[in-house]
Parts: structure tokens; sequence; C-alpha cells
């Protein structure tokens, strides 16, 4: 836990095994949760480092089929230096889609993609 007071958590927002977005959730002074509800703070980051982008993609890989939409939760490891994943979240994630510099458009055309094949 101390790497996410020191380092914060970081989730990468996936629609359709493409990027969407990604955030950086910190902690607030004194504590280890980054949940916006108890005090964390939610920023749209620029752009995933490769790093951050490969394990997501990694981690959509396992799934047996595309999800939709996903959030890859991920921190680092402070004793191998390397991201790990903490959580995979494909069923009613929060996707932070206010933090999108496209306003949602990723997620809304991922939805209409899947639905034109249906």
């Amino acid at each position: 836990m101390s790497n996410v007071v020191r380092e914060a958590e970081l989730s990468v927002i996936m629609c359709n095994g493409k990027l969407s977005h990604a955030v950086r959730k910190t902690a607030p002074p004194g504590d280890y949760r980054v949940q916006n509800e108890l005090g964390g703070t939610i920023t749209a980051m620029d752009q995933p480092s490769a790093e951050m982008l490969e394990l997501a993609h990694a981690s959509l890989a396992t799934c047996p089929e595309t999800p939709i939409y996903a959030r890859v939760d991920m921190i680092r490891n402070h004793l191998t230096g390397r991201l790990c994943v903490i959580e995979l979240e494909v069923i009613e994630p929060d996707l932070y889609l206010k933090h999108t510099s496209d306003g949602g458009m990723t997620f809304a055309r991922a939805i209409l993609q899947v639905r034109s094949q249906n």
C-alpha cells in the first residue's frame, strides 16, 4: 500500500481493446484509499506509459472475448519496480468518462460498433 500513497494507483480504460484514456488516482494525505468519495483525487493522464499499455493489453488478452469496455487498475510492485494489475474491471466499472479528452466518444463508438455487429 505504500506505493499507492507514494506513487498513486493508475487506471487504463479500454474500449473494444483500444485505449480510451488513463487516469491517476491519488490518496488524500494520511490515507491510502484513492476513491473520490473518500477524499482521493482522480486526474486524467495525457498519455499512459508503454508499460501501462502493455499490461492493459496483456490483461485483456486473458478474457475469453474482448470486452466492450474495461478498466485495468495497476500499481507499481515495490519489490520488482514493475507495474502489476490489482483489478480488471469489466462489469459496471467507473470508466471516469469525465476525464476523457473526447467527451466519451470512444466509449460511444465502441457500443455502436458492437451493436452494429449483432
